[in-house]
């Protein structure tokens, strides 16, 4: 009797497995049939539509599918991440994300369209630290100068904030969070305007990705005063960090991957994580990253997944204690 129980049982699972032709692994199996569309939040030409590009090829020839890349700014990045977290989960629309657009803008807008739980994680590609760039002119020539001056003359001192809702403008809140520095947060809408602020004296200071300001660097017209990061950067090898400087807590490390809207198939999600992986190791790739001085990254999608909980943690922290306003 057992026997034919089990045969019996064997029969109806084998049954209902097949009447499930539309089921997450026939979809991943299938997939990719048509061609994929990569949001990008922001204007192009920036280093996340760059990096976008690259991947887009490099991993669209693996997969023998066209990589679109489309560019909807505005928002601090909300508008092209809201388009992706409302999309059909069916891994032909991905987004190119970082935390502004994945965490940071979700978690501080008092109108919100979308929450950092719409998005699923997939992969991170790269990532770097913000640098703190001044005019060659200003007058404190590392981080630790930089907080004696301020201190010696309160609210003196003009800081750019590029793009509130993004991680320049987290990175200058928790710089005065740590420091208790009282200096000046002029706003902008992004680092080109900021950095354009610093070149005319406008202001003095911005935390900017090195990516967005390199010609302007080898050009001797901006100064790398400081790297918000756990190290130095090879372009700058004389900057020093902000924990050398003793100022602790303030790292600021800005993050590229990719993104699907929640509900999207694990095996399709899993799929395109080992081709991202994949197109990492290729020396042009690599050589590509470096050169806007990108540290390739790459993982599984858990780690992705626990860094995105971990720094959303720390914004709804600063929130939560009164240091980071909802707008």
């Amino acid at each position: 009797m057992t026997i034919h129980y089990r045969l019996f049982s064997g029969l109806i699972f084998s049954t209902l497995f097949c009447m499930l032709p539309a089921s997450s692994w026939a979809q991943a199996d299938a997939y990719p049939t048509k061609p994929i569309r990569l949001v990008v939040p922001f204007s192009p030409g920036a280093a996340n539509d760059t990096i976008a590009r690259l991947i887009a090829q490099k991993v669209g020839e693996s997969m023998g599918q066209s990589i679109v890349v489309e560019n909807r700014a505005g928002g601090g990045g909300g508008v092209g991440a809201n388009a992706v977290a409302k999309a059909k989960p069916d891994g032909y629309t991905l987004l190119l994300v970082n935390p502004g657009p994945g965490i940071i803008t979700p978690l501080l807008t008092r109108e919100k369209t979308y929450a950092v739980a719409d998005l699923s994680p997939i992969v991170v590609i790269c990532q770097a630290p913000l640098i703190i760039v001044s005019s060659p002119d200003f007058g404190p020539k590392n981080p630790a100068e930089l907080l004696a001056y301020a201190r010696a003359n309160p609210g003196k001192v003009k800081f750019g904030s590029a793009d509130a809702g993004g991680v320049p403008g987290l990175a200058l809140k928790l710089f005065q969070v740590s420091t208790n520095a009282d200096v000046l947060d002029v706003p902008y809408k992004g680092s080109t305007e900021t950095i354009a602020a610093v070149l005319s004296n406008t202001i003095d200071l911005v935390y900017v990705s090195y990516a967005s300001a390199q010609s302007l660097v080898v050009g001797n017209r901006l100064r790398v005063l400081g790297v918000a990061g756990p190290k130095r950067i090879p372009a700058a090898p004389n900057a020093m960090t902000l924990s050398e400087s003793g100022i602790t807590n303030a790292d600021a490390v800005v993050w590229f991957g990719l993104a699907a809207p929640r509900g999207t198939p694990k095996a399709i999600i899993d799929y395109i994580n080992r081709e991202v992986n994949k197109a990492l190791t290729l020396p042009d790739v690599k050589q590509r990253l470096s050169l806007l001085e990108l540290e390739v990254t790459g993982g599984t999608t858990e780690e992705f997944q626990a860094r995105v909980t971990r720094e959303a943690a720390l914004v709804s922290g600063l929130i939560k204690s009164g240091k980071l306003a909802v707008e």
